[in-house]
């Protein structure tokens, strides 16, 4: 069922705020990949305008047509992307090199991010860095972040980290800290 969720504008600009800081390099071309109503659109716009970054605004309609948003990624030279990780892969399956080069840096978020598009990634764009964002729209867009940027030791991807300002905590059905290892809920503070 469709739901709506009231945010107010000191959650936006917290949210603008932490993902200023925990992305040390100001955004210089983000394209925006979702709808104006969807939550995650927010998330990138005000990041993007906030530190005077150029925000990409394809075409209606390009979401119809895989390899018109590749061309996008290319003529536009987009250096910053947020979708999901279904979307990600898929870029990252049919782009050829040159289309995707000014990438340096990719978010993945809102459904299960696999394991493969973490290599895939890897792989493909080893000199860009790589992110997984959790978070409901109550938590303004993310709540937690992963950096999944090539590195040897990584194995899986997790929701990784409390962005600055926020708490996650694991609790057991009773609402008790769960322990390390151990399956539970997550709650979000901050």
């Amino acid at each position: 069922r469709p739901k709506g969720v009231m945010v107010q504008h000191q959650n936006l600009l917290r949210s603008t705020m932490s993902r200023m800081e925990y992305y040390k390099e100001p955004v210089q071309r983000y394209v925006l990949l979702s709808s104006f109503s969807f939550d995650s659109s927010v998330a990138g716009m005000f990041w993007a305008l906030c530190q005077g970054g150029t925000l990409v605004l394809p075409e209606d309609g390009f979401e119809n047509q895989l390899t018109g948003l590749n061309k996008v990624l290319s003529q536009q030279k987009v250096t910053e992307l947020l979708c999901l990780p279904s979307l990600y892969d898929l870029i990252l399956s049919t782009a050829t090199d040159e289309e995707i080069q000014s990438l340096s840096r990719s978010i993945v978020g809102g459904e299960a991010c696999a394991d493969d598009t973490m290599a895939k990634h890897a792989r493909r764009l080893p000199h860009s860095k790589f992110y997984n964002e959790y978070g409901p729209t109550e938590g303004t867009v993310w709540s937690s972040v992963d950096d999944l940027s090539p590195n040897p030791s990584l194995e899986r991807v997790t929701v990784g980290r409390p962005i600055p300002g926020n708490q996650i905590y694991i609790l057991d059905r009773e609402a008790r800290l769960a322990p390390v290892g151990t399956l539970g809920e997550i709650f979000i503070g901050g």
